[in-house]
């Protein structure tokens, strides 16, 4: 039985065409190079956008082509079906969600054969990451976990042929020297990219400046890191992009008038040696693709073969260009072997700008409702996972719950979702996907919390519209309501609680019976004027807890006294006045003093500091051109480029002011669209401003950038 199975195992193979070759990988795989010439390492490859114009799944499979044409899985299809024809072909996969879903939809004996191809280096993993991640809005923890669950895949499914060397950044608009600080304190031997500012990149071309050791932080003792700048961004050389979607001239090598191979060869190599003269060896790393190319990759492969067979024939009539397939970590590889010396680089790469009018930051506030949604993403992802450990859960279910978290949150990371540079249908898209997962994993945190509580019957929720000061769970009644704090910290945390409530007489009291000092504070009119917001709470209950890990307090409702007004009036202490036209906010702590005339912050007195504070909302607004030449750039989701100088909004604003026990607040309104309150903890040394902008009509949204 077993003979009879290996035959069929190796006849349906050999339908693969595939070519069997030693297993080897790592640098041990790497093409053969030549001493005496230009070694050029040609490095296929596609740029798969883990959502931008299109969402994830439009992507994947390929739909809604009327605004991109794009099918990952297309893509992946074609491009093993070509490596496995021949063993010198090489392709290198960035972005690990799109690999995932793609290998989980695929046959035993395709496994095998993908297996093979990583093992014999034919398929190499560049990043590796679930995403290929922005550098500048992103948190450093979200990161880390979305390349430990790509990693982990490729770890688990390829063993360690799978493990990427390089980090393949290539489309984030400017690059941080933290992130090269996590690449070289992850192992990796060096990363690419291809967006560098245009005046800089220009001088580097000119001074053998394009690749460098990058010392990332001045802490970590191991944080150098080869860092190199792609040529011609990354796509193919100009007039060589064979893809199917490109309008370039195929290499036509038949007897036919159109044989075009001696002008092909002669511009490649034409090119090819204009690009040696801005590096330092004689070895040059040329990309072959785009966005979402290889599609049909036989035609790509087709044609990348015919190019190196006649480019190389060209060496005997005495030229010195080599040229092979090739990945990112071989051409580091060969740099390495020759003992180069190379430039340093200390600092970031920001701003971006791709021309005098192009800056690169506008993405930096772009949606900044989601940036908070993906910042609570992460929060609720770190508890979740603690508290699975803390709780040993462990079957399928929570698996499950908790990997989907895990992936919508590396989705999150892509270089056009946490920026907020992506399409209106797909920023909905991304919330939906993170929300869905959040709810998912909420299953675990009630499970954990039951095992880890003694409320093993509680029915737990999570309320996840806290920013707009509302929760599901008491917007009718916060009595008998218990609420249990998650501290992920490794050390007690104390911090005040807020809970969105009706006005009543409220009891907080802890685990222990004692009673903790709670107050009713009023939420900003603002807030209260969203339209999607349900008003049935128009207050926060406000306690200061202190959690060691798990800590559970008891709200009850007591009956009200008799006398009038008692709730928000006489938890107030009267502020103080002068006649100099001010008042004060304060605690043990900090003094805060306003102008009465105006409502301006004036001045902040802590840590034994007095500061003059002045603080203004402005307006930039944005440049309105047609983005066909530099000088019409508009001002938009990647580009902050205002039109004119700042105008300063109306010094004199209204406020309405708090003054309690343990909160005290400045509520400021400044417009119809801009408000703020300003707040001060009793024994918390800080001061809190919390702004709200909005809502806005359509045209303000498309024109107006905020200055605070």
């Amino acid at each position: 039985m077993n003979y009879f199975n290996g035959i069929i195992v190796l006849f349906v193979l050999a339908t693969l065409n595939i070519v069997v070759s030693e297993h080897v990988c790592g640098f041990e795989s790497c093409p053969k190079t030549k001493s005496n010439m230009i070694n050029v390492h040609l490095v296929p490859h596609s740029h798969d956008d883990v959502g931008w114009l299109k969402t994830v799944d439009q992507y994947y499979y390929g739909s809604n082509n009327n605004i991109q044409h794009a099918g990952v899985q297309y893509i992946l299809d074609t491009v093993v079906e070509e490596l496995l024809k021949d063993s010198r072909r090489r392709f290198i996969q960035v972005e690990t969600s799109f690999f995932f879903k793609w290998y989980s939809e695929q046959t035993v004996t395709m496994k095998i054969a993908v297996k093979q191809l990583v093992a014999e280096g034919r398929l190499e993993f560049a990043g590796g990451a679930w995403s290929m991640n922005d550098e500048a809005t992103v948190h450093y923890q979200s990161v880390i976990d979305q390349f430990n669950l790509g990693l982990k895949f490729l770890k688990d499914t390829f063993g360690t042929c799978a493990r990427p060397r390089i980090g393949w950044q290539i489309d984030p608009f400017g690059h941080s020297r933290e992130m090269a600080s996590i690449f070289a304190q992850m192992g990796y031997n060096g990363e690419f990219f291809a967006r560098m500012d245009y005046v800089e990149k220009n001088t580097r071309l000119k001074s053998l400046a394009m690749e460098m050791i990058w010392r990332s932080s001045e802490y970590f003792k191991d944080s150098e890191i080869f860092t190199g700048l792609l040529y011609q961004h990354y796509g193919s050389p100009p007039g060589f992009c064979f893809d199917i979607h490109c309008q370039d001239d195929p290499i036509i090598d038949g007897k036919s008038y159109d044989n075009n191979v001696d002008k092909r060869v002669d511009d490649f190599i034409a090119y090819v040696t204009s690009m040696s003269k801005s590096f330092r060896a004689n070895h040059i790393m040329v990309p072959m693709g785009d966005d979402f190319q290889y599609e049909d990759a036989e035609v790509n492969f087709k044609n990348m073969d015919k190019l190196i067979k006649y480019v190389n024939n060209r060496q005997l009539e005495g030229s010195k260009i080599n040229l092979f397939y090739s990945t990112p970590s071989c051409y580091l590889y060969e740099l390495h072997q020759l003992l180069q010396s190379w430039p340093n680089k200390t600092e970031d790469f920001f701003p971006y700008s791709s021309d005098n009018h192009s800056y690169w930051t506008g993405y930096f506030t772009s949606r900044p409702t989601q940036k908070r949604f993906e910042r609570d993403g992460n929060h609720f992802l770190q508890t979740v996972k603690q508290l699975s450990t803390l709780a040993n859960l462990t079957s399928v279910k929570h698996t499950k719950s908790l990997s989907i978290l895990r992936q919508a949150m590396g989705v999150m990371q892509h270089h056009d979702a946490i920026t907020g540079t992506e399409k209106q249908a797909v920023a909905q898209d991304y919330d939906q996907m993170l929300y869905n997962a959040i709810i998912g994993a909420e299953n675990n945190a009630r499970d954990a919390l039951r095992v880890l509580t003694n409320h093993t019957r509680a029915e737990f929720q999570t309320c996840l519209e806290l920013n707009i000061s509302v929760c599901a769970l008491t917007q009718t009644s916060a009595n008998n309501i218990v609420v249990t704090l998650v501290n992920p910290l490794a050390h007690t945390s104390s911090q005040y609680v807020r809970v969105p409530v009706t006005e009543e007489n409220y009891q907080v009291t802890d685990e222990n019976g004692r009673e903790i000092s709670s107050e009713i504070v009023p939420v900003p009119l603002e807030i209260l004027g969203l339209q999607h917001r349900s008003n049935d709470t128009q207050h926060e209950l406000v306690f200061k807890a202190s959690v060691k890990k798990i800590s559970n307090f008891y709200i009850r409702v007591l009956p009200l006294p008799r006398k009038k007004n008692y709730l928000i009036n006489d938890q107030t202490i009267p502020i103080a006045e002068n006649d100099a036209d001010e008042f004060t906010l304060e605690n043990s702590l900090i003094r805060l003093v306003f102008t009465k005339s105006t409502g301006h912050l004036k001045a902040v007195e802590m840590n034994g500091v007095s500061e003059n504070i002045h603080q203004s909302f402005g307006i930039y607004k944005g440049f309105q051109g047609n983005n066909g030449i530099s000088k019409n750039r508009s001002s938009g989701a990647y580009v902050f480029r205002p039109d004119g100088e700042i105008q300063v909004l109306s010094d004199k604003i209204e406020y309405s002011i708090y003054n309690g026990k343990n909160v005290r607040e400045v509520h400021q309104h400044v417009n119809e669209w801009i408000s703020q309150v300003v707040r001060i903890y009793d024994g918390v040394n800080r001061v809190e401003f919390e702004w709200l902008i909005g809502p806005l009509y359509k045209q303000r949204i498309l024109e107006w950038h905020f200055l605070h």
